[in-house]
């Protein structure tokens, strides 16, 4: 959008698109302004892993590579085996810290730096929803390794915080065989793939302030069953929700719902089974990279997958990556008028 200044409304009307959830403000009245003070936050994130990455012993190629991908929530490696070739704590940590960040509304992150004060943080509905997600699948997915797989504590909580922070903020490393965890802890897994991270990051999936919302309409719609004539808004970060914006939410989520629902169908037809097909869906939509360990992963084999299927993922990622809306409202020929 920096690049495009020409694009005038058009450009908002996109960048209000990108950015669908609930709530959303700008930090300065022009966008560009907007854009240069969150690639500056942007930098200094990637600088601060990279460092970091490099201090627990990666060499300065693998750091620069490693905290791009990270920031990103990209996820890609120098190496097959990615974050695993390195067997080493100390990364893993940074990796966890990094990735959390990076799963964060950068807007909250720049406020915060501004005023030099977490309090803007604490006080956020999406990061408390967002922190409590992966706190209580990480606590679940670690108390299972101890359990069943005989992990010691800190190898499982560390185990636990690495693959589960992966899986939200769809960064996609893997610290160990995530198939190899107690099948019902999948399931966990893939609601936080769907969950994602916070809306203004650079994760994926449909966003915490999304099923935020979502949540909170379906308790007001109880209270309005039980009090018809009562007026009870909707209040997130105690902003009131409108119309507008709740039309946008369930727009958002039947669409995915409808993509969710016809990609699986598509690669069950190909022969795949129901499971897997769901799985390589969640995982394009969501942009997430890593699978839960089954027959098709995005890492190992989907090479193995039909002309059409590949296809398929390809649209996939790109509606995932882009929230759906902006993959076409470009194609609208209204959106091109100045008026």
């Amino acid at each position: 959008m920096a690049l495009l200044p020409s694009a005038g409304e058009s450009n908002i009307r996109l960048f209000s698109a990108e950015a669908t959830g609930p709530t959303h403000e700008k930090l300065h009245p022009r966008i560009r302004t907007t854009v240069k003070w969150l690639f500056l936050l942007y930098f200094l994130l990637t600088l601060a892993c990279s460092v970091s990455l490099w201090l627990c012993g990666m060499n300065v190629f693998d750091s620069i590579n490693h905290a791009m991908s990270t920031i990103s929530t990209g996820g890609f490696s120098t190496h097959n085996a990615g974050i695993m070739f390195y067997n080493s704590a100390a990364i893993e940590y940074i990796e966890i810290v990094f990735m959390f960040l990076s799963g964060i509304n950068f807007f909250l992150l720049y406020l915060i730096l501004q005023k030099k004060s977490l309090k803007m943080l604490v006080q956020d509905s999406e990061f408390r929803f967002y922190t409590s997600c992966i706190l209580i699948t990480a606590m679940i997915a670690a108390i299972v390794l101890v359990l069943y797989s005989g992990y010691n504590v800190e190898h499982a909580l560390r185990s636990a915080l690495f693959n589960i922070i992966s899986v939200q903020t769809t960064t996609g490393f893997v610290s160990e065989n995530i198939a190899l965890w107690w099948h019902p802890v999948w399931f966990f897994l893939f609601f936080v793939m769907i969950a994602g991270g916070c809306a203004g990051s650079t994760s994926g999936g449909i966003k915490c302030i999304r099923l935020l919302t979502l949540g909170k309409t379906a308790t007001n719609h109880f209270r309005h069953m039980l009090h018809p004539n009562a007026y009870i808004p909707i209040r997130v970060n105690h902003t009131i929700v409108s119309e507008a914006v709740e039309q946008s939410l369930m727009a958002f989520l039947s669409m995915y719902g409808v993509l969710l629902v016809i990609g699986t169908l598509c690669f069950a037809v190909m022969g795949i089974s129901f499971f897997d097909s769901l799985n390589i869906v969640i995982c394009c939509i969501s942009n997430v990279g890593a699978t839960d360990g089954l027959s098709y992963t995005p890492v190992t084999n989907l090479f193995t997958l039909p002309d059409a299927g590949k296809w398929l993922c390809s649209f996939l990622m790109l509606a995932g990556r882009l929230e759906i809306f902006p993959l076409l409202l470009p194609l609208v020929p209204a959106f091109w008028k100045n008026n």
